[in-house]
């Protein structure tokens, strides 16, 4: 994560959407490295006992000419 920090210091993260559904949480963002690089992301935690216990991640690059006109957002 610091060497991401220090290649990107200028990284921005925005959340997008939150769902929750007992004991697990989904958040949808989109973070966007430089300019030319932005990223749909997604995360699962798995919490027990208030503490996250599982984390599952998931990420793919937002195509300038990409066919979907919806795109990722």
């Amino acid at each position: 994560m610091e060497e991401n920090a220090q290649k990107f210091p200028n990284k921005k993260y925005e959340t997008l959407r939150v769902l929750e559904e007992g004991d697990l949480v989904a958040v949808h963002g989109k973070v966007i490295l430089t300019s030319d690089s932005k990223w749909s992301v997604i995360h699962i935690f798995r919490f027990e006992n208030n503490k996250i216990i599982e984390l599952w991640e998931a990420s793919q690059e937002v195509l300038k000419d990409s066919p979907n006109e919806n795109g990722l957002f």
